[in-house]
């Protein structure tokens, strides 16, 4: 039986955003349902902003998922486990898997939403 092939940089990281966008769209929803629960002052604007940035993930997540099918990946299944998230996923015809740890989605989440929000993260104390 032959080993799989390895697999390109771009499909690593392809797999990788579409694992995570799904769980920044759900917690976009919990803040925007604290937003709504707590009625600041400035709800309306928030509430818009962040419903605006969801739509715009969605797009994109839509699009990752259009490039994923022209390059023959599949997500098969994704545990949720005690340190992380545990995905298998099919790559030009062969399984793959791949672990990404809690801190890691923590820290791509907030990197991903800063660029949608335009913030330079260097710049917050």
């Amino acid at each position: 039986m032959a080993s799989a092939p390895y697999l390109q940089f771009k499909e690593i990281e392809l797999v990788k955003r579409v694992i995570i966008l799904p769980i920044l769209l759900k917690s976009l929803d919990q803040d925007l349902a604290v937003l709504q629960k707590n009625k600041l002052h400035m709800w309306l604007v928030y509430n818009a902003h962040l419903k605006s940035i969801g739509s715009a993930i969605k797009r994109e997540l839509k699009e990752l998922e259009k490039q994923m099918k022209q390059r023959g990946i599949k997500i098969l299944s994704q545990q949720h486990e005690s340190n992380g998230l545990f995905t298998q996923f099919l790559c030009r015809g062969y399984e793959h898997e791949i672990s990404l740890l809690h801190g890691f989605i923590h820290a791509q989440i907030t990197i991903i939403l800063s660029e949608y929000l335009k913030i330079d993260l260097t710049e917050i104390d």
